[in-house]
């Protein structure tokens, strides 16, 4: 009843008409014209990726990731743009949506744009907006916005930043900018220069963490005392939008917009309590950074060892906790979602990039093959060199014929991804001292077909008992199997989604990158 009082009171104000009956019908339902005059007002911060990652100072990055939430924050509230807190529909991951009485208007962009403007120094913003009463229905007003969001982007966009003279000094720490200031960085405490938006997101980053000093890289939150590997995590919900375009009322927007939100950071935080990460460091188990959580979108940095199975049980708790929510029980919520680990070394705009890449191919999963087994869908890639990867490289899954058997099985969706967790615990149970080395070599078979493989699995079953007790377990304890040549070869080339993976493959690729929360 909080949010429909805010909403009532909101719609009054901009539409300029009473709190009646009529009003209320249509911030209820939200169909037809609404009373009186009022403007749907959108906008959306440009390249807010670059924004946070145009540096691979890790103090800076998080920095830059509090200023966001705070401007977030702030236009949630509605007063920072003059407005009642009812008329801001929504405010998350640089975005928004409020109604506007049309005099409003003019102040309100502004506004947005000056907010950005003078708290990040470089971050700008693209707004538009749409008559109320232009159309029939508010969900097809929202869809107008986007359209309009999605015009003034490319109409109006934001010039490049100004261009650098030669003769200048760069910041040391992005490399882009001028250099405006010279603190004492470090433990020995040399001169750096800094840019101003640098400068500043490192101020703002070293407030509220638990590192000692300022933290360059990710060394930090890296395995392996800081000498091993991080990854960069990037989600995105799946069909969150199509849901939001098609809410047939303001009360309906705000609460499913609100309730994604809530479920996204409140999911997110209960899978880091479980695995014992603190944010920003100083938990028993590590520490992560999460610059981008808002709207459906999540881009966080984790140790290497746990990011794919945390990124799996965050998917299912996302699955979850949607279900249990009223407000989103039937929208039938996923999620895809790209994990990139890469060494501590390894640079972290690169990182993400091969993260958001994997992300593509795990919507496409989710998206082309919509049902219940693929709500939601993971791929995955350990980053050795700086070649690129993702982007070039065409899936098994698609690049081989249906009755061929796949190399790998990412992307994974949700559920064949905790198969493939089951079996990877199998196969790393120290007992069965399977090392390295015979795992390549099976591996070296399966490139040679399907025949080989098989040739291979039932030759090390025939020669050794730890062959012998290790597809035994991956078959579920029924010793039977070991008289069916064809049940053995299929321990080690399964069905996933209907089609024969050697996930052993992936499982190589994995070693080392996997620690799971103790049961």
């Amino acid at each position: 009843m909080g949010l429909e009082k805010d909403l009532l009171e909101g719609f009054s104000k901009a539409l300029g008409v009473p709190s009646d009956v009529a009003l209320r019908a249509y911030v209820l339902e939200g169909r037809g014209r609404p009373p009186g005059h009022g403007r749907l007002l959108a906008w959306d911060a440009n390249s807010i990726h670059a924004f946070v990652f145009d540096t691979t100072n890790a103090t800076g990055i998080r920095g830059a990731s509090d200023v966001l939430r705070s401007i977030d924050d702030d236009l949630r509230k509605g007063a920072e743009l003059e407005l009642l807190k009812g008329q801001v529909l929504f405010s998350g991951g640089g975005s928004g949506l409020a109604v506007v009485a049309e005099h409003e208007v003019a102040h309100c962009m502004e506004t947005l744009h000056r907010i950005f403007a003078e708290r990040t120094w470089i971050a700008t913003c693209t707004a538009a907006d749409v008559a109320l009463a232009a159309g029939e229905g508010f969900n097809e007003r929202v869809r107008a916005v986007g359209r309009a969001l999605s015009r003034s982007r490319i109409l109006n966009g934001p010039d490049a930043e100004p261009a650098v003279p030669f003769f200048v000094e760069r910041c040391a720490v992005c490399g882009r900018r001028a250099a405006a200031h010279k603190p004492k960085r470090g433990e020995d405490r040399t001169e750096r220069l800094e840019c101003q938006p640098c400068y500043d997101r490192i101020k703002q980053g070293k407030k509220n963490v638990h590192f000692q000093g300022e933290p360059s890289d990710f060394k930090d939150i890296a395995d392996g005392g800081g000498e091993g590997f991080y990854a960069a995590v990037y989600l995105d919900g799946k069909g969150i939008g199509k849901t939001i375009a098609s809410l047939q009322s303001p009360l309906k927007y705000a609460t499913f917009s609100r309730a994604i939100d809530s479920v996204l950071k409140r999911s997110f935080a209960e899978i880091a309590s479980s695995y014992g990460l603190v944010e920003d460091g100083g938990g028993r188990a590590g520490g992560y950074q999460l610059p981008i959580c808002g709207g459906d979108d999540v881009v966080a940095i984790l140790p290497g060892e746990v990011a794919v199975p945390f990124t799996r049980d965050l998917l299912s708790r996302l699955e979850k906790a949607a279900e249990a929510d009223p407000d989103l029980a039937d929208k039938k919520i996923g999620a895809a979602a790209g994990v990139a680990i890469g060494h501590s070394k390894y640079p972290i705009r690169h990182l993400l990039a091969e993260a958001e890449a994997l992300l593509g191919i795990a919507k496409r999963r989710a998206y082309e093959e919509d049902g219940p087994e693929t709500r939601s869908a993971l791929s995955f890639a350990v980053v050795t060199d700086g070649s690129p990867r993702a982007e070039t490289v065409e899936p098994e899954r698609w690049a081989r014929g249906k009755d061929e058997l796949l190399l790998s099985g990412r992307p994974y969706s949700l559920t064949e991804m905790e198969t493939f967790s089951r079996r990877f615990r199998i196969l790393r149970d120290e007992k069965w001292k399977v090392g390295r080395t015979q795992l390549y070599a099976l591996h070296s078979h399966a490139v040679l077909g399907s025949r080989q493989l098989r040739n291979h699995v039932l030759y090390q079953i025939g020669r050794r008992e730890e062959w012998q007790g290790l597809t035994v377990a991956l078959g579920g304890g029924e010793k039977e199997l070991l008289r069916d040549p064809d049940r053995c070869e299929a321990q080690f080339a399964p069905e996933y989604g209907q089609r024969r993976v050697f996930d052993v493959a992936d499982m190589i690729d994995l070693l080392g990158h996997w620690r799971e929360p103790a049961p």
